[in-house]
This record gives structure tokens, sequence and C-alpha cells, in this order.
């Protein structure tokens, strides 16, 4: 499979310059499951993105510092994309600002989380005794993923099946027919990374926020079981 991998990161920060990239981190999780894929990032936060003709069975669209409620030029151009590739039924999977552009999108609503700031490792808990996808396998009932965001998805769009929340992001994980899967949370983000941004940038988020990540950033997470249900999704998804 070709893979376009979409960076959605404005951030231009020096502490951002000594670290790959929202787009080569995604790469660098899905690339030890499927290393006969070829991935190619974009820079979609500077108005790069395939061309029509682009040979890419699947798109997956990264994080970001930014807000999808800016609505930049590159993140409308991004949206009527998206819209045209769920249309099309082409698959597309969103990361945290690309779960929110994603359901945006379609019709969903983004806004300022209700509980403020979340920092730290979120639950998705996916309810029992629902058929879990085909994909997400093996299943679980609790997917734990480093969290970093005060924005989310607060009325998803209506063609959206919510896959699993919490009481804090309810929907935290969204499915859209076949061919449309997102996540609220990071899993293409390393410990060393979060603990890292952390000390950069502590004084920015509320104290008690930022003593409670430090706590559970290095507690584990399932980012390797996540990014084999992505990897497993977006070869099921393949038109």
């Amino acid at each position: 499979m070709h893979i376009a991998v979409l960076n959605a990161n404005v951030d231009r920060s020096a502490f951002a310059r000594g670290w790959p990239d929202d787009a080569q981190k995604v790469i660098a999780g899905l690339q030890p499951l499927r290393p006969g894929w070829h991935y190619r990032a974009w820079q979609a936060c500077d108005g790069e993105l395939p061309p029509e003709d682009d040979d890419a069975e699947a798109w997956v669209v990264t994080g970001s510092v930014a807000s999808v409620n800016d609505e930049a030029p590159w993140m409308l151009a991004l949206e009527q994309r998206v819209r045209a590739r769920h249309a099309s039924r082409l698959p597309t999977a969103g990361i945290c600002f690309g779960h929110q552009l994603i359901a945006k999108a379609l019709g969903g609503r983004v806004g300022p989380s209700p509980g403020g700031w979340r920092l730290g490792v979120a639950s998705t808990h996916f309810p029992s005794g629902t058929p879990a996808p085909a994909w997400m396998q093996p299943p679980l009932a609790e997917l734990r993923l480093f969290a970093l965001h005060q924005e989310q998805v607060l009325s998803p769009p209506n063609a959206a099946r919510v896959l699993g929340g919490d009481t804090f992001t309810p929907h935290a994980a969204l499915q859209v027919g076949e061919h449309l899967f997102t996540t609220q949370y990071h899993p293409e983000l390393s410990r060393e990374f979060v603990l890292a941004l952390l000390d950069a940038f502590g004084d920015a988020w509320p104290a008690e926020r930022v003593a409670l990540a430090r706590e559970q950033f290095v507690q584990p997470v399932d980012a390797a079981h996540f990014m084999r249900w992505l990897a497993q999704f977006l070869e099921g998804a393949k038109p």
C-alpha cells in the first residue's frame, strides 16, 4: 500500500525542530508493522496536499497545536479533500487534530473540552456487547494512550459511529462506514517526547494538570496495539 501521512502541526518552535515532525512519528509507528508499504509525508499545514491523481491508497491526518476552528485556508482545503474522500469511500484516518478536522468536515462540532485541558494518559472504553470492527483485533475493552488536548469533538457527524470514549471525552474514537477511523489521542508520541514536552512548555498549562501528566506519562500505554489496529484498518478499508 501507498500511505500519505499529512502533517498538520504548525509548531515551528526550537523544541519541535529537535524532533521528527508529526508525519514522521506516524510513519515510525506503522513502518515496523508494515515494512513493505510506501510512505510519503505531506506538509498539509503549509498547504501541501497530495494531487488528485496521487496513487496513495490511504491518508492519515496528524495532530497539531492549531485549532480546527481557526479555519485557516489550509484547513478548509483539507476539509474539502476529506469530504471528497468520504464521498469516494477512500481510507482516511485522523489523530487528535486530524480526528477533530475529519469530524468537523463531515458536519460534527468541535469546541473547548468541558473539563478543560487534558494532559496525561486517557482511556478509551469500548462498550461490551457491541461487536468490534473486524480490524480491531485483538480487541481491548480499554485502550490507554497519551492525551494532550483542550478541544474535542462535542457532537460527532450524523454518519459517525462512536466506537468508544470516557466521561471526559465521550467521542474519543469514531468510525464512518468502513473507510474513516479517528482517535482523539496520540499513539504516535513516545514517552521520551511527552516528558520533554512538559519540561519545555509546562509553564503554559495549569500546574495541577502538569503534575498529573508527569505521574501518568510514566504509565504503560497501548500505542503499539493501536498502531496494529490502524494498519489493519487501512488494509481492510483499501478500495
